[in-house]
C-alpha cells in the first residue's frame, strides 16, 4: 500500500482544522467556563471567610456589649439600692418627725387638758372659798370694822403716788367728773366732812360729793371719780380673792 501523500496532506489540513475548530469551539469556552467557575469559587470562598471574619468580630463585640450590660446592670443596680437607702433614710426620717410631732401635740393637747382641769378646779375651790368667805365677812361686817377701813381711807389717801393724784384731780375737773362716795353703813357727817376737805387739800375740788348708802358693800368705803375708782370694801377684797387669778391665768 502506498502512501498518498495528497491523502495525507488533505488529512492533516482536515485533522488542523478539527483541533482549529475544537481550540475555537470547544477548548477555549470550557476553559473560560472553568476559570469563571474558579473565580467564582474564589469570590465566593473570600465572601465567605469576610463573613466569618464579621461573625467573629461580631460575636467579639456582642460578648463584650454583654459584659458592658452586666456591669451597667450591677450599676444601676447599685445606684438604685443607693437611692432606695436614701428615700428610706428620708421616710424613716419624715415619720420619725412626724411622730415627735404628734406626740408633742398629744402632749399639748394633754398639757391643755390638765391646765383646764386645774382651772376648772381652782375655780371651783376660789368659788367655794368666795362663799365660805362671804359668810364669814357677812358675819365679821360691823360698823366698828367700817369705821377701821375708813381711817385706812383717810390715812392712805394722802399717800397716794402723785401721778395718781394728778389723774383723780384731771378726772375731777372733767364736765362729767360726779364725785360718789359708798359705804356699807349711813357715812357721818364728820367723815362726809373729812372727805370733802381731802379732795380738796390733795385735788383743789370744791364740788359736790354725792354719798350713798350700799349695804353689798359689807364694810367699807368705795370712791368714785369718773372712770377712777379707789375700793377699800370687803365686798371688793372678796371679789380680787375670788377672781385675781385670772388675772395671772394665762393660755398655754
Amino acid at each position: 500500500m502506498e502512501l498518498d501523500w495528497t491523502t495525507f496532506f488533505l488529512e492533516s489540513i482536515n485533522f488542523l482544522i478539527l483541533v482549529w475548530i475544537m481550540n475555537r469551539l470547544l477548548y477555549r469556552p470550557v476553559m473560560d467556563a472553568i476559570t469563571a467557575r474558579q473565580e467564582c469559587q474564589i469570590q465566593k470562598a473570600a465572601e465567605a471567610e469576610r463573613l466569618q471574619n464579621e461573625a467573629a468580630d461580631l460575636e467579639i463585640r456582642y460578648r463584650l456589649r454583654l459584659t458592658e450590660w452586666e456591669k451597667e446592670k450591677q450599676d444601676l443596680r447599685t445606684i438604685m439600692l443607693a437611692e432606695l437607702s436614701a428615700e428610706r433614710t428620708r421616710l424613716e426620717a419624715a415619720l420619725h418627725v412626724s411622730l415627735e410631732q404628734e406626740r408633742a401635740k398629744a402632749a399639748a393637747i394633754r398639757e391643755r387638758e390638765m391646765h383646764d382641769k386645774l382651772r376648772e378646779m381652782e375655780q371651783t375651790a376660789l368659788a367655794q372659798g368666795g362663799r365660805f368667805v362671804a359668810r364669814i365677812l357677812k358675819e365679821t361686817a360691823t360698823l366698828q370694822l367700817e369705821e377701821r377701813l375708813l381711817e385706812l381711807f383717810f390715812s392712805g389717801l394722802p399717800m397716794l403716788p402723785p401721778e395718781q393724784i394728778r389723774r383723780i384731780a384731771d378726772a375731777l375737773r372733767e364736765p362729767e367728773g360726779v364725785v360718789r362716795v359708798a359705804t356699807a353703813y349711813a357715812c357721818p357727817e364728820t367723815h362726809r366732812i373729812r372727805i370733802h376737805q381731802q379732795l380738796t387739800d390733795l385735788c383743789k375740788y370744791h364740788g359736790n360729793i354725792e354719798f350713798i348708802e350700799e349695804p353689798s358693800l359689807m364694810a367699807g368705803i368705795l370712791l368714785r371719780v369718773g372712770p377712777w375708782i379707789l375700793d377699800i370694801t370687803l365686798r371688793g377684797e372678796l371679789t380680787f380673792f375670788t377672781e385675781g387669778a385670772h388675772h395671772d391665768d394665762s393660755p398655754v
